[in-house]
């Protein structure tokens, strides 16, 4: 019968699989994670069964965030594959490899992508056989940091929003732009300068603003939407990202940053960029670790009589 998508049909065949590659998970816990991978756009299983026989698995995710060693987006990767022990060495994973090839052109998708672990050499050689290669080794750390705080992200509604938001920009832009801008026009930048751009984002829907909130306190926002440069559709902007000083630094930045891309793939947006001062390092530095790469392209920003040189990003 050979490869066959996974589905409601066979959803507990595919879960059994899973459950001999995963073996510190349970049934329940897989099949629970399967049904929503069903219900995804951009998740989906294949199983590879012969004469009644269900012999291996492998699933694909279409991911348009950075996956370490591509350089397009999105990419189709291989989340995970799987062969049953008994048939092992019949040529099952390639096939289920050339599958997931086929799929990907299918999509326009230019490059497919995995990982294993460090140690894996069977599936290290597994993938150079196949014709994968090697782009980089990752060591992970992990560091307890104790209680969690509570925090969570906002979409901006109303006035009151507006005003936070507001304000968390004219703080982070007093702050973070000294020595860039001068002394003089960041001091008499009104707390509630932004107020009206952020009501009118609620009339047009061009734009939307995310606000992050630790502790019952707004510490952060950013705004996102379609990008002002690219007549196509497909291209997202992320127009700013602020965040109060004392918030800089605790990993807050990359859950709104998530949170906006994730909103920007899902208005259909395949790519996204971003303006940031040239003299920017902090910011800069953020959005090269998160995964954008500089375009090289420049402009000028003028703000209050003050000009700026911005540099574009892309991912």
């Amino acid at each position: 019968m050979g490869i066959t998508k996974a589905d409601m049909s066979n959803v507990k065949e595919w879960t059994n699989l899973a459950v001999n590659l995963f073996p510190d998970t349970t049934f329940e816990e897989e099949l629970a994670f399967h049904k929503e991978a069903l219900a995804s756009k951009k998740e989906m299983g294949f199983l590879y069964q012969k004469d009644n026989q269900y012999m291996g698995f492998m699933n694909l995710s279409i991911r348009s965030d950075y996956v370490n060693g591509a350089d397009t987006s999105p990419v189709v990767f291989i989340e995970a594959l799987y062969v049953l022990p008994d048939y092992r060495q019949l040529g099952i994973g390639k096939e289920l490899i050339e599958y997931a090839q086929a799929f990907a052109k299918e999509k326009e998708i230019t490059q497919l992508a995995s990982d294993c672990l460090i140690d894996n050499h069977a599936s290290e050689r597994f993938h150079k056989s196949c014709g994968f290669i090697e782009k980089e080794r990752v060591i992970c750390f992990v560091k307890d940091i104790g209680q969690c705080c509570r925090m969570n992200v906002r979409i901006a509604k109303d006035e009151n929003d507006s005003i936070a938001a507001s304000y968390i920009y004219a703080m982070s832009w007093k702050a973070g732009y000294k020595g860039i801008l001068s002394e003089k026009l960041l001091s008499d930048i009104p707390f509630d300068f932004w107020v009206n751009a952020f009501n009118s984002n609620y009339d047009t829907q061009r734009f939307e603003t995310a606000i992050i909130n630790v502790n019952n306190e707004d510490v952060g926002a950013g705004g996102y939407g379609l990008s002002r440069d690219c007549a196509d559709s497909n291209i997202g902007e992320i127009t700013s990202i602020y965040f109060l000083d004392k918030a800089w630094g605790k990993g807050y930045s990359t859950q709104l940053m998530d949170f906006m891309m994730c909103r920007l793939r899902e208005m259909g947006c395949q790519k996204t960029h971003i303006w940031v001062v040239k003299d920017n390092i902090r910011a800069r530095r953020f959005y090269e670790k998160y995964g954008f790469k500089c375009t090289g392209s420049e402009k000028e920003i003028t703000f209050k009589g003050e000009s700026v040189i911005a540099i574009e990003y892309t991912v």
